[in-house]
């Protein structure tokens, strides 16, 4: 689902003057094109488990961020990861997610300069949302948008 949403943001050869309707549809033909026919979803489907996903995926990348910030001299990437997952646990406990499980996902994404931006602009829609509600130094980045 990831990979449909990446091929169909990033393909310039389709543009990106589509309208929203045509692009989901893309991004569901895509998605159904290769994936087994008792999992088939319709586009409200995919977008729904898109946000659920990307949610996830984000609050991982933020605890990853972190410890990359955190640890910086003489850890490898395997063991960031490894704090990463320590964080995004200990981060995320009133939201009681559990393990990061989407690790494929998240490499896929995570070097990918218009899912970055993505989550950028949402994180700071939800700070004007927000503004003057949250308490000084709270972060707010681990809220859902939808």
């Amino acid at each position: 689902m990831m990979s449909a949403w990446l091929l169909n943001s990033t393909d310039s050869t389709i543009g990106a003057d589509r309208k929203n309707e045509q692009y989901r549809a893309d991004v569901e033909a895509t998605y159904n094109e290769t994936t087994p026919s008792h999992r088939r979803r319709n586009a409200k489907q995919i977008r729904d488990r898109f946000h659920k996903v990307n949610k996830w995926i984000d609050l991982f990348h933020s605890a990853w961020l972190k410890v990359r910030m955190i640890y910086t001299s003489g850890y490898s990437d395997q063991m960031w990861i490894e704090k990463a997952h320590a964080l995004y646990i200990k981060d995320n406990e009133s939201l009681n997610l559990g393990p990061f499980v989407l690790m494929d996902v998240w490499n896929t994404v995570k070097n990918e300069a218009k899912w970055v931006t993505y989550n950028s602009g949402l994180k700071k829609a939800r700070k004007r949302k927000g503004s003057g509600k949250e308490k000084e130094g709270e972060d707010v980045s681990h809220t859902d948008a939808d």
